[in-house]
């Protein structure tokens, strides 16, 4: 599932409340009190050190940002925020796993950011994710073998994500979820900006490979094998 949490109304719930926590919690920059920000970081912070993998998430990505001040204490916390993310993609969590993998690339660690990738879009449509591994092929970042027709086939991946595909029932759990694709997801600007980038590049080892991939697929797979010279 997309957020590795299961569907009971319990869970739903759980997700919703982490959820209402997460504005406040940033809610510095957005002019509200220091106590009511404070209150909701110390909640996620709460749930996250209790090893709730959604809440490692939300959290982490407040300690990555340097636009937050985190319990009094401004600026990044990288290594904080990267350490909760390690326990919440173990875990399972997709968005952990490209944030991580994302992380990890940064380090040097490419060949380790490649596996954070390739779990992250095994368990959900993550167009950043997909398109870092077709960047990663195409160019033979740190040392990656270059593979135009992964690259391609990654590349096309990333392109074809509805963005907007949530699921249509609305059980406590999915309206949670649709909650997390608006505030945290991948269902942004940012996200769209990685399809308009894996189409221009797609069309860029297209040539390179001769031809272009085979039929659009709108699934991920680990071992891709869609696009073919011809």
């Amino acid at each position: 599932h997309l957020l590795s949490f299961d569907a009971s109304a319990v869970a739903g719930a759980t997700l919703r409340a982490l959820v209402d926590e997460y504005v406040p919690a940033v809610g510095e920059s957005l002019g509200m009190p220091s106590a009511k920000v404070r209150r909701a970081q110390l909640v996620l912070k709460a749930q996250a050190e209790a090893g709730h993998a959604n809440a490692q998430y939300i959290w982490g990505k407040i300690l990555h940002d340097d636009q937050v001040a985190v319990l009094g204490q401004r600026g990044s916390q990288a290594s904080a925020a990267k350490k909760m993310w390690t326990a919440a993609a173990k875990a399972g969590h997709a968005y952990a796993c490209a944030a991580l993998g994302r992380v990890r690339n940064e380090e040097g660690a490419t060949a380790e950011a490649l596996d954070w990738w390739r779990k992250a879009i095994g368990i959900a449509a993550i167009p950043e994710a997909a398109y870092n591994l077709g960047v990663a092929y195409g160019l033979g970042h740190n040392g990656t073998p270059v593979d135009y027709t992964k690259a391609a086939t990654y590349y096309a991946h990333a392109h074809d994500i509805n963005l907007q595909d949530v699921t249509a029932d609305r059980t406590a759990a999915s309206i949670a979820h649709g909650r997390v694709y608006d505030l945290i997801g991948p269902n942004n600007d940012e996200q769209a900006s990685y399809q308009q980038l894996a189409q221009r590049n797609l069309m860029v080892v297209q040539k390179k490979i001769g031809g272009p991939c085979d039929e659009p697929r709108s699934g991920f797979d680990t071992s891709p094998g869609g696009c073919a010279p011809q």
